[in-house]
């Protein structure tokens, strides 16, 4: 699973890979997958069920 992530420490969007995770924890509203930025920050990103709007994609190439 890869996705980007804006992140709060560096504001920089990042594609972030498996490598960087390092757990997933249940939460009420869904997965939450705690992972390091690659700017060496601590990040969480909510799990979602694959949906997203088009406002919330962004195409990378």
């Amino acid at each position: 699973m890869l996705f980007t992530h804006s992140c709060t420490a560096c504001h920089k969007v990042q594609l972030i890979f498996p490598s960087q995770a390092h757990a997933v924890t249940a939460t009420p509203a869904g997965p939450e997958l705690t992972f390091t930025c690659w700017c060496g920050a601590e990040q969480r990103h909510l799990m979602r069920d694959g949906s997203a709007s088009r406002g919330e994609v962004e195409l990378i190439a």
